[in-house]
């Protein structure tokens, strides 16, 4: 199990690495057209969504509890709908990115949760998961901003967000013996669980 805990973590640090490519990306060249930029959005948010779909099956076929389905589904529904309507960023843009954060900090808050009988710093992982949260407000109430202050907002969220995410993926590399047994922990909850429901119901007297 270790190792594939070692393969998805791979995994999510290369999608920081390429959200904070694309960050800078924005950064350097402000003056591109809302269109290209939300199109830009939109295929990272649809690659990331079917990413985090793939990782979800792949997890659960190795019997690690990933939860990332809902979060990959609903990822390539808000990129669909932004590259049908890429003339429409500065309408989107706040919501598409303020829900995109809100939703992996949530991720996030329940992995460090389920460490908190560990050694891990489950305690630093959910403030910097409110953290993100609260930025995902903020951008998420973010008033229309011209194309330039856009794309250039656009960028400096998209890499502070990834850097908060490599942070908080590096801390789970870090303690990745007791990561390995929360999820072998909730894996027997949930194996306690579904026997218990099996179990037929005595009958009464």
């Amino acid at each position: 199990m270790k190792e594939n805990l070692k393969k998805y973590t791979l995994c999510l640090i290369l999608m920081c690495i390429i959200a904070i490519i694309d960050g800078i990306f924005m950064i350097m060249y402000p003056d591109i057209s809302l269109a290209t930029l939300g199109v830009m959005v939109a295929l990272f948010m649809i690659a990331v969504g079917a990413l985090f779909v793939y990782i979800d099956i792949k997890a659960w076929s190795y019997d690690v509890p990933f939860d990332g389905l809902l979060q990959g589904i609903l990822r390539i529904i808000l990129g669909i709908l932004l590259l049908r309507n890429p003339d429409s960023m500065a309408v989107y843009i706040g919501i598409v990115l303020g829900v995109w954060m809100i939703m992996s900090s949530f991720g996030g808050i329940k992995l460090a949760y389920n460490l908190r009988y560990t050694s891990a710093p489950w305690v630093l992982l959910i403030i910097l998961n409110i953290l993100n949260i609260l930025i995902g407000v903020t951008v998420l109430y973010t008033p229309v901003l011209s194309s330039m202050a856009l794309t250039t907002t656009v960028g400096m969220v998209i890499i502070i967000h990834a850097i908060i995410n490599l942070f908080f993926i590096f801390e789970i590399r870090r303690n990745l013996n007791e990561v390995e047994k929360a999820v072998t922990a909730q894996l027997e909850q949930l194996r306690q669980e579904v026997r218990s429901e099996a179990q037929p119901e005595n009958p009464e007297n």
